[in-house]
């Protein structure tokens, strides 16, 4: 495992974009591979979609890792709301107040990626399967009509806490990684929402 993360971590010092990419495609492709899987299991499906994983991983190489790349590197930049200042009143050992100035400013990246990241990537994940399906605009609107707001409430149950811990321990470099790991179920949930409905 150690190997294979010093592998990791040289491709993604040499180029961090194309590392990124390619391992949100194969992500997003192990996680339909399973919601496949789990659909063939309940009789739901008779035989294997390549395509179907085809379009998943390519919207996790085009679109999910350079963007969560850059945008990442956005949260990142970020400062807390709360400054070392404020708490000065305050009888908190100096360690203290920055562990609550550093809590506010994870608080303040996870707010920002749900309340305006989640619902875009959400409309941008309907809208690319959209055109790679070949369907209309009206289809994508009845799409997002019907599933756009359950599975952004289904994000909100699984995403602020695995950003939080993301945030706040994971260093900016490897976030994208620990996204696209727990984003293997998250992609089998939404390959469900896509077809298995």
């Amino acid at each position: 495992m150690r190997r294979l993360l010093a592998s990791y971590s040289r491709a993604l010092n040499n180029s961090p974009n194309t590392t990124k990419a390619i391992t949100a495609g194969t992500l997003a492709a192990i996680g339909d591979a399973f919601s496949q899987g789990l659909e063939a299991y309940s009789g739901k499906r008779d035989h294997y979609d390549y395509m179907r994983t085809l379009k998943f991983s390519s919207y996790g190489f085009i679109i999910v890792g350079p963007m969560l790349h850059q945008w990442y590197k956005v949260l990142n930049s970020l400062k807390a709301p709360l400054k070392l200042e404020t708490l000065s009143r305050y009888n908190f050992s100096e360690a203290r107040k920055t562990q609550i100035v550093e809590g506010t400013r994870v608080a303040k990246q996870v707010f920002i990626d749900q309340a305006f990241f989640a619902p875009a990537s959400l409309v941008l994940f309907f809208a690319y399967i959209n055109v790679v399906e070949g369907l209309s605009v009206d289809d994508l609107k009845k799409k997002l009509e019907k599933d756009m707001w359950p599975t952004l409430v289904a994000n909100w149950k699984l995403w602020p806490a695995v950003q939080f811990v993301n945030f706040a321990l994971v260093p900016l470099a490897y976030r994208v990684l620990v996204v696209n790991f727990v984003s293997i179920l998250w992609n089998a949930y939404l390959s469900y929402v896509q077809y298995g409905k």
